[in-house]
């Protein structure tokens, strides 16, 4: 990673309070596309959760709007495990696995996780 990009992910994982772990997946990325725009990426999932938001309200009970974001993440936006390319790098970074729909279990987590977060989905109480 060249300097300036390794100091910009040190920063991000220095602290275990408030870790942007988003963010520090985007930048590890990076490693391999360094043109990659974080913000970019950003706006890509902002642009996804803009898609679901509108389904829910805020009187809805969490596991209501969970069921909502599943359905939407992995029947309507296709999203899964790349069954035939498995480690493939790209599948561990979001940018990429945003593009394609196919991504390993925990970059999979990540996107899902960040919309869940932006539909305010915090606790699930059943």
């Amino acid at each position: 990673m060249p300097t300036q990009q390794l100091d910009y992910f040190a920063s991000l994982v220095s602290e275990d309070e408030h870790f942007p772990l988003t963010e520090a997946a985007i930048a590890v990325a990076q490693h391999s596309y360094p043109d990659l725009i974080v913000q970019h990426v950003f706006d890509e999932l902002d642009l996804l959760a803009d898609k679901v938001k509108h389904r829910v309200t805020h009187e809805m009970a969490g596991i209501q709007k969970l069921q909502i974001l599943k359905n939407f993440f992995y029947k309507e936006l296709g999203f899964g495990p790349n069954r035939n390319d498995y480690y493939d790098p790209d599948n561990s970074y979001l940018h990429s696995v945003i593009e394609t729909r196919r991504g390993i279990p925990i970059s999979l987590a990540l996107i899902f996780m960040e919309l869940g977060q932006q539909m305010e989905i915090n606790h699930i109480h059943q």
